[in-house]
């Protein structure tokens, strides 16, 4: 009699506020899905949660105090429940997974906008120069904030869709495994972050100044061999609060005004055919046809990314010497996002990536980079509406 009452109870109360330890937990490792069912309930849905970052994520850290996405998961809440983010368990990995004490916050995911991005066909051109090739069809890109979320909510986890990002202050070589406890159940199945961007960084540039003419390099200061990049040429170039992490440097260009705007004070250890990665993050405002480089130097004419824009090609890589040449690729130039740009010395050849997409592999001789120039026109007397951020070398390639 007095079990059945009990059972009833549970059926009244269903997964409003649930007695959790009726809860059971599946996991599909294809789609990264955790599925939580209310086992008294008779296997009433309470939630389906989706890991959407990867299962190791490769992190970097970007210096003390600063707050970084380290995994995204997808709740579908069936109802609105109470105490749904409950624990959150961290371990040292290096240190046979001790667990250890870590400042976390939870921030849910708002779309702020988005944008049908034509898609090109990459192999029309067969390096033809000025070519245009035709557009195939388009992808819709979608902009995001993330706003840190509310104690109520973290307490009462309204009924529908949530985003959620886990963001921590990044130490420099950690790996963290994370484990949340979600609707009750642990879920062990879920990921670790490693922060392993650091190997091999000889240089980074976060641009987040305020003011002045100097931009910090914070990897060389750690090693020793500090390389800053000088902001010259005012008020052609400036340091602006819209950036992808905090600040960025904002350069704005008519003529040859560009010439050693923002130019390295030094040598930043590129040489003959060392492999080594360059990447930068670029958002472009309506640039000209012959728009200035993102990456290069005049003085000994290396491989040189060209940027582009109007109704010619969207960027382009070129090289001087026995190689001299270019091949073309496209990327966005209206100015409503940041492309990530990563160029790379892969044995004998250049490669070259636009938001983790392989657009260029192109085989080029020994060529060496002195001064290393940003938004640099080579001569051309063009025009660059632009934003630079996040720029940092390796002495190796990325994967």
């Amino acid at each position: 009699k007095y079990f059945l009452i009990f059972i009833m109870t549970l059926l009244l109360l269903g997964g409003v506020v649930a007695f959790e330890f009726d809860n059971v937990k599946s996991y599909d490792p294809k789609t990264k899905t955790v599925t939580i069912d209310n086992a008294f309930g008779l296997g009433d849905r309470i939630a389906t949660v989706k890991l959407l970052s990867e299962l190791n994520q490769n992190v970097f850290d970007r210096g003390e105090g600063v707050m970084q996405k380290v995994a995204e998961f997808e709740i579908d809440n069936a109802e609105k429940y109470n105490q749904a983010l409950q624990d959150m368990e961290f371990f040292d990995v290096k240190r046979n997974l001790k667990p250890i004490n870590r400042n976390f916050e939870y921030r849910y995911r708002i779309t702020t906008g988005n944008e049908e991005i034509a898609i090109h066909q990459e192999d029309y051109c067969n390096e033809e120069k000025d070519c245009v090739a035709p557009i195939i069809g388009y992808r819709t890109h979608y902009y995001y904030d993330w706003i840190p979320l509310e104690e109520v909510k973290k307490k009462d986890l309204p009924q529908g869709n949530i985003v959620l990002g886990i963001f921590v202050d990044v130490k420099p070589n950690e790996v963290r495994e994370w484990i949340p406890t979600l609707f009750g159940e642990r879920v062990e199945e879920w990921a670790v972050w490693t922060e392993g961007l650091n190997v091999g960084l000889t240089h980074y540039y976060t641009f987040n100044e305020s003011s002045g003419t100097v931009a910090i390099d914070s990897a060389g200061f750690n090693l020793g061999n500090q390389i800053n990049i000088t902001v010259g040429n005012s008020p052609y170039a400036q340091f602006v609060a819209e950036g992808l992490i905090g600040n960025s440097v904002y350069i704005k260009k008519t003529g040859l005004q560009l010439q050693n705007t923002l130019k390295t004070d030094g040598n930043i250890g590129i040489s003959g055919t060392n492999e080594y990665a360059l990447s930068i993050w670029i958002n472009r405002s309506n640039p000209e046809v012959d728009g200035a480089m993102a990456l290069g130097s005049v003085q000994t004419f290396p491989p040189y990314l060209n940027l582009r824009g109007g109704s010619s090609t969207d960027c382009r890589l070129s090289w001087g010497g026995t190689d001299s040449g270019h091949v073309n690729c496209y990327m966005s130039y209206d100015g409503t996002q940041f492309d990530h740009i990563v160029l790379m010395r892969v044995g004998s050849n250049m490669e070259l990536y636009v938001n983790n997409v392989k657009r260029i592999d192109q085989s080029v001789g020994s060529l060496t980079v002195t001064n290393l120039l940003i938004g640099e026109s080579k001569g051309l007397d063009g025009a660059t509406i632009a934003e630079f951020d996040e720029f940092g070398t390796w002495n190796r390639t990325l994967t």
